[in-house]
């Protein structure tokens, strides 16, 4: 967290040194870290790990099943499986096909017997805890890519104005008082990073390079009102924000630390001691209408009922991709609880396997006795009584 803080900070500081020449190199700067982090590739792979864990581990399963009796191996079903003739048969090819180094099966069938019908028991027990735990993978890891999925989308919002973009529509283009000072829905500053970087970027006759070397045109000034042509500026733009953007991430802490940046710029005072401007801006024009350098800027105040910045579209969406990857990041700890489980279950299945080879002796019948048994019963009874003549013909 602290690093993605730190690098942030430190390319926020690097673009305000290295960027000597235009009025409004700061506020370009504040807005084109917002757009590196929203444009930024988010990776999938760092919420979720590389684990390839969605299924049953092979030798819970194929340990579970040596355990079946010869009977219920041979049936061309399984209901604990859930499996149907064809795949059962598939599985059963799988099991064969498993051989140690020796080539010899890895998971022969176990004879039948007590020690068999001891292990089947621990055994399905231990597959369908393995299995209800890919279940809850499996949940988790589709919670995880909803969450990067909705903030990749939701930051396209607030780069572009809508999601899955990759240009600033037309359509939040109108005359510049309307775009960079007013308030209609569709127009209005904060509707999404690039406007806001084409109005701080292009003015009236003193903007060529108001936001840094050659970065900045005097197209947009109180009389262009064309909205493709606007739209049009926002490319170049875009060229000089890539020659300085690094090539890292988007993390839930990069955004925070970019939006502090956004709100620190947006909060210079006008004077000392003066008010919040709540401009991105290099002066105190009453209108962000293009007609000089100072005139060539955002007022947010009209979007803002407060001092409440996530009331500034931009923001609240940059706000709401925090609390997805947020999300994500919490998942993270269900996920790898239930992979460590799952691992204790492969270790629980080994163990049982021991019972497969155990060789429990059947204990005889008690109420089948041999013939000489018997006939010894006889004698002794009769010795009991210790008189011939009652058990001479009982002992003949």
């Amino acid at each position: 967290m602290w690093s993605a803080i730190i690098l942030t900070l430190w390319l926020l500081l690097l673009s305000r040194t290295s960027q000597q020449a235009g009025e409004n190199v700061h506020a370009f700067q504040a807005l084109r870290l917002n757009f590196s982090a929203a444009t930024s590739s988010i990776d999938e792979d760092d919420y979720t790990g590389k684990d390839d864990d969605e299924t049953v581990p092979d030798s819970v399963l194929y340990l579970y099943m040596s355990s079946l009796t010869s009977k219920d191996y041979a049936n061309e079903t399984n209901a604990v499986l859930g499996a149907d003739k064809q795949s059962w048969a598939a599985i059963k090819t799988e099991l064969k096909a498993k051989k140690d180094d020796n080539g010899t099966n890895r998971y022969p069938l176990a004879p039948d017997g007590p020690a068999k019908s001891a292990a089947k028991l621990t055994l399905e027990k231990i597959h369908n805890e393995s299995t209800a735990l890919k279940n809850n993978i499996q949940s988790i890891k589709s919670e995880i890519k909803a969450a990067t999925k909705e903030a990749r989308e939701t930051l396209s919002t607030a780069a572009y104005g809508g999601k899955k973009l990759k240009e600033v529509p037309k359509e939040q283009f109108a005359g510049r008082s309307t775009t960079c000072s007013g308030n209609t829905a569709a127009t209005k500053h904060g509707v999404s990073i690039g406007h806001d970087m084409i109005c701080i970027c292009s003015g009236g006759t003193d903007s060529s390079n108001i936001c840094g070397n050659n970065v900045g045109t005097t197209t947009y000034d109180g009389a262009q009102s064309t909205p493709a042509t606007i739209q049009g500026l926002f490319e170049a733009l875009r060229n000089a924000y890539a020659k300085w953007s690094a090539s890292t991430k988007t993390t839930a802490a990069r955004i925070t630390a970019t939006l502090r940046a956004f709100e620190e710029t947006l909060r210079q005072r006008t004077a000392v001691g003066g008010a919040h401007s709540m401009k991105l801006r290099n002066g105190n024009a009453a209108d962000c209408n293009g007609a000089g350098s100072s005139a060539t800027c955002v007022d947010y105040t009209t979007v803002l009922g407060g001092n409440k910045l996530d009331e500034i579209n931009l923001v609240k969406q940059m706000q709401t991709a925090t609390e997805q990857l947020q999300r994500a990041s919490s998942r993270r700890a269900a996920l790898e609880s239930a992979r460590a489980e799952m691992k204790q279950k492969k270790t629980a299945a080994w163990t049982a396997e021991g019972l497969l080879k155990l060789t429990i002796p059947v204990p005889p019948n008690p109420t089948t006795q041999p013939p000489h048994a018997a006939q010894a019963t006889k004698e002794e009874d009769c010795n009991k009584d210790q008189s011939s003549d009652k058990c001479k013909d009982l002992c003949k």
